[in-house]
């Protein structure tokens, strides 16, 4: 009786194979690493794309551009510049939702089909990259409504510039595109358009060497909370003068 040869592999050969597999992996991984984030730091551009064309556009119908915030009486909640973009960036029911042009945002926060409605996130605000969360839960930076709401509405990783800050001497300059309680058109950027900075992003948290450092976390999307603190002013509705990341 003839012996039949048996095919197969040899525990050696297995070894060399998983070990190429191996390499191949810690070479093929790193680079997949950089295309995801190559694609993340391209849909974060676009979506800063997208918002400053949505201002705009927002110019070209009321020849100003969106204010960052208006004054109303007993320092109501204010709309910030968001909001009133929502139709040119393909938002227009969530801007019906929310009132906007019927109530100001104190009225508005006490409906709760509105809160429900700012607290989802709007991928058009937020950096793929970022890792803060989508709700944010900082309640002193949120546009808070009476009762158990906390007033946690959606992250936004975009604000709009307000100015320069000079920290050393404690003097700030509000000449940025979004100056606090007024209204400007292009035809006021005396130093040109291309030299002025619209908008920015920021982080929700910037991870040092000494730890995570938390930036205000990030911004929020709808409005302000009160008028007259500018630090809730600087945060909610997205506008700052310094910290963006340009």
């Amino acid at each position: 009786m003839k012996n039949r040869r048996r095919t197969g592999f040899t525990l050696v050969e297995l070894l060399v194979v998983i070990a190429v597999i191996g390499v191949l992996v810690a070479l093929l991984l790193p680079a997949v690493q950089m295309a995801r984030e190559a694609a993340r730091r391209m849909s974060c551009s676009n979506n800063l794309k997208q918002l400053a064309l949505g201002i705009h556009m927002y110019h070209d119908k009321y020849n100003v551009i969106p204010p960052h915030s208006l004054n109303y009486a007993n320092n109501r909640n204010q709309w910030g510049w968001a909001p009133r973009i929502f139709p040119d960036i393909e938002q227009a029911a969530l801007q019906e939702l929310i009132f906007l042009k019927k109530l100001p945002m104190e009225e508005a926060c006490q409906i709760p089909a509105v809160v429900t409605a700012m607290a989802k996130p709007i991928d058009t605000f937020r950096c793929p990259s970022d890792v803060g969360p989508p709700i944010n839960p900082l309640r002193d930076r949120t546009p808070w409504s009476a009762g158990n709401n906390s007033g946690a509405t959606a992250t936004s990783n975009y604000i709009g510039c307000r100015g320069v800050m000079d920290w050393l001497n404690m003097r700030r300059q509000d000449e940025g595109a979004f100056e606090y309680g007024t209204i400007i058109g292009f035809k006021d950027f005396r130093d040109g358009l291309s030299n002025t900075f619209l908008l920015g992003e920021r982080g929700y948290e910037i991870r040092t060497d000494q730890g995570v450092i938390y930036t205000s976390g990030a911004g929020t999307i709808f409005g302000n909370r009160r008028q007259n603190n500018s630090v809730h002013r600087n945060d909610v509705y997205g506008c700052a003068r310094a910290r963006l990341n340009l």
